[in-house]
């Protein structure tokens, strides 16, 4: 029997709206969960175990921009659209004495041409974090590097890796930021 491996394009949904594999940089996304451990002494030695805390959760990806406005996406709560061209030019601010709430997101990491999502990397709650380094050059595309920091949800849940639905299929649907049966 032939064996398969997970792999191929990604797509990244967040804040309501999927950003497509075209814009995800070939680096991919990196999932880190991390969980803590504690050191045991005992008179038999010294022994390792798993906290049960997790030190790191996060979801990294860089963001291959086709125009700046294109930050919108990634950044909502810190972008303005502009007030002659509202749908393909704005401003995305960094910083300032103006005060910004900054609302978490869920994420999910979903394989672009799987069916379903049993695939998937769902963080429910995630605190996003730029990184904006620009290279502007003739060789190197303008990219911005997002770090999600996967927060406890009211059950406590960082991360699920696998279906969306343990009852039947389902697919992410950006849009309403909740799983759906397929065919719904």
């Amino acid at each position: 029997m032939a064996t398969t491996y997970m792999g191929g394009k990604v797509d990244v949904s967040l804040n309501g709206v999927t950003i497509p594999a075209q814009f995800i940089s070939d680096e991919g996304v990196t999932t880190t969960l991390t969980e803590g451990t504690r050191e045991v002494t005992t008179m038999a030695g010294t022994f390792t175990q798993a906290s049960g805390t997790y030190d790191e959760a996060t979801v990294v990806f860089n963001v291959v921009l086709p125009n700046m406005n294109y930050m919108k996406n990634i950044f909502p709560d810190l972008y303005t659209a502009s007030t002659d061209r509202p749908t393909t030019a704005g401003q995305t601010v960094f910083g300032g004495d103006s005060c910004t709430v900054r609302e978490n997101t869920p994420i999910v990491v979903h394989y672009s041409c799987e069916p379903n999502s049993d695939n998937d990397v769902y963080v429910p709650n995630a605190a996003l974090q730029a990184t904006v380094e620009l290279t502007q050059n003739a060789s190197d595309p303008v990219t911005v590097a997002v770090t999600a920091n996967a927060q406890p949800d009211d059950n406590g849940v960082i991360a699920i890796l696998g279906t969306g639905d343990l009852t039947e299929p389902t697919l992410w649907n950006a849009a309403t930021e909740a799983y759906e049966p397929i065919g719904s």
